[in-house]
């Protein structure tokens, strides 16, 4: 994913009295936008772009000398996001063009997708099993059925207590993290343990609740147990580790890692508001 910023810069003017002075850095944005939208029909299907405008200007009668739009552009493979920034990039120099105002690029982020690595995942699934998934109990079962209520689905369980399965071949979650970059130089892995109602949508107020019950605890601590279980192992096991970097290397053949974010980019402060 990358989190781009596009900040356009027209002149002012009143928009009654003297539009043909004013250069509207709102179009610009507006028009960003609908180009968005045009070329959203020749994308890959894992593409995704979403994003929202920031700044819209002050009132209706000035004409908008600044005005940003903060987009995310999403794929499953890093190369396509840049070659959609790229596009994007494109669409927002000719909306500068149309409005005949000026636009500024800023990449705030840029996360690649997550390499796997299937020795440590063999370590981790072993040790999950070991320790075994979350139990809970009739209450908490209860509290997550009416959580699950709102969602409107005929789901299975109300949580999840079983030890999946350790897939032979890695799937990829629509999400974005930081943990991409991670794993391109050092050997990584994700797994996920039961904090929250079977079925619930992230960024949802089921979730953010359960982080501060049993539910999210007993999950939390599920995860804690696997990770340092894991840890030791490694520590224990040079030969581990050598087949994790093996497993990396291999994965990394012929791709290249190279950030779209400028060099010694400060961190982007966001407003609390947005």
């Amino acid at each position: 994913m990358a989190s781009v910023r596009f900040k356009f810069k027209g002149v002012a003017a009143h928009a009654s009295s003297a539009p043909q002075l004013g250069r509207s850095a709102l179009k610009g944005v507006e028009l960003l936008d609908v180009g968005v939208n045009f070329a959203r029909e020749h994308l890959k299907e894992d593409a995704r772009i979403h994003s929202v405008i920031t700044n819209g200007g002050g009132q209706p009668n000035v004409v908008p000398a600044m005005a940003e739009s903060w987009y995310y552009i999403r794929a499953n493979k890093h190369e396509d996001v840049a070659d959609m920034l790229e596009w994007v990039s494109e669409i927002a120099r000719g909306a500068a063009m149309m409005t005949r105002t000026q636009v500024e690029i800023t990449v705030d982020d840029d996360t690649y997708e997550v390499l796997p690595n299937r020795p440590i995942a063999g370590v981790m699934d072993r040790n999950l099993r070991l320790i075994g998934a979350p139990k809970f109990t009739e209450e908490e079962k209860a509290v997550a059925r009416k959580m699950q209520e709102p969602l409107k689905k005929n789901i299975e369980v109300p949580l999840s207590e079983t030890v999946e399965l350790l897939p032979e071949t890695p799937g990829q979650g629509a999400f974005s993290t930081d943990m991409g970059n991670v794993s391109w130089n050092v050997p990584s892995q994700i797994f996920e343990v039961a904090t929250f109602p079977y079925r619930a949508p992230i960024h949802s107020w089921q979730v953010t609740a359960c982080s501060g019950m049993s539910i999210g605890q007993k999950g939390m601590m599920v995860a804690a147990k696997t990770l340092a279980a894991t840890a030791i192992d490694l520590f224990k096991n040079p030969s581990l580790v050598e087949a994790a970097k093996k497993d990396l290397e291999e994965r990394k053949k012929g791709l290249s890692f190279r950030l779209l974010t400028p060099p010694n980019r400060k961190p982007p402060i966001v407003p609390e508001s947005q």
